[in-house]
């Protein structure tokens, strides 16, 4: 069962004949695992995902061999703004830097056009329940020519480098899910969705509003990123839509409770006390337009109340 699940997921990505997959718990692991068996010098941007930048310091305090090549980590869709670097992008800085490549690809399925990678990047990491898959879920894509060279995550295994026993029933669950995903995704009515999201809520609140996340294909098209100005705060806004029946995020999910500013805007120039009222709404890939319009109806009449009562 395993097996072909790999076999399958392998073909989803139309890496058969260049990669292996090492099943795992989700994506911080599979970057922790992929960043710290590297054992050289580490690159990675300020925008990278809070496990990114943990495991980095643990990597440079323990110390590097710094003979070794250079392992670069992109993030293929930020989980805060929805910016997309695409593969081409990728594909020219390994060759102009000649190091190898970690795809963060967590937040990829539902929000790019294609399922398709590159052969020519290295590593790509993945999270099931990101697309719906069970929770506790995921796989690293590696080069089969690196695979064996790769220093074990969980000792004890002869024929992997992930000791233990495999979860199957998550395994399985996460080709059912890209399966689903592949057959029903319709990239474009998403984009569709979310111009008329940014533009009535542009009709609505005017100057008074400000997006941190861009339209057309340089960003996912089903992630909303924006503040309200005259210093409503983000968990107003949160509070507010939560109350309306609308769960929206701050910043990163997996840091959910903090009140810091988002790094991730705080490295983009955004103003701290902008940053402060900063939320993230994300819809399905598969949402219809019924759903779509339901949803605006509850955010815009609960941003209009909690907006009209902070000024």
């Amino acid at each position: 069962m395993v097996h072909q699940c790999e076999e399958a997921l392998l073909q989803l990505f139309a890496l058969s004949h260049s990669h292996r997959i090492l099943f795992h718990s989700g994506g911080s692991e599979g970057i922790s695992f992929v960043l710290k068996a590297h054992l050289g010098p580490l690159h990675i941007e300020a925008t990278d995902h809070p496990a990114v930048h943990a495991t980095f310091d643990w990597c440079r305090k323990r110390g590097w061999d710094s003979k070794k090549g250079e392992l670069c980590n992109l993030t293929y869709v930020n989980n805060e703004t929805g910016r997309v670097t695409t593969l081409g992008e990728m594909e020219e800085l390994k060759r102009k830097k000649g190091a190898l490549i970690h795809v963060d690809a967590v937040q990829m399925p539902g929000r790019v056009p294609s399922l398709k990678l590159s052969s020519d990047l290295d590593f790509y990491t993945f999270s099931g329940h990101k697309f719906g898959a069970l929770p506790g879920s995921g796989f690293t894509l590696i080069p089969k020519s690196l695979y064996a060279t790769m220093m074990p995550l969980i000792h004890g295994s002869s024929s992997s480098i992930r000791g233990g026993s495999e979860n199957v029933m998550g395994i399985q669950s996460l080709l059912l899910a890209l399966t689903e995903l592949q057959e029903n995704f319709a990239y474009d009515h998403l984009l569709l969705l979310k111009q008329e999201f940014t533009a009535k809520l542009k009709q609505l609140f005017e100057e008074r509003i400000v997006f941190f996340s861009g339209e057309g294909r340089n960003y996912s098209p089903n992630t909303m990123a924006f503040a309200l100005t005259g210093g409503v705060s983000g968990d107003t806004l949160q509070t507010a839509l939560d109350l309306a029946g609308v769960e929206v995020g701050r910043g990163a999910a997996c840091a959910s409770g903090s009140n810091r500013p988002s790094h991730v805007l705080l490295a983009e120039g955004v103003d701290e006390s902008l940053a402060k009222g900063f939320i993230r709404i994300s819809y399905s890939p598969l949402m219809s337009k019924e759903q779509f319009d339901q949803a605006f109806t509850r955010i815009a009449s609960a941003l209009k109340t909690w907006h009209t009562k902070c000024i």
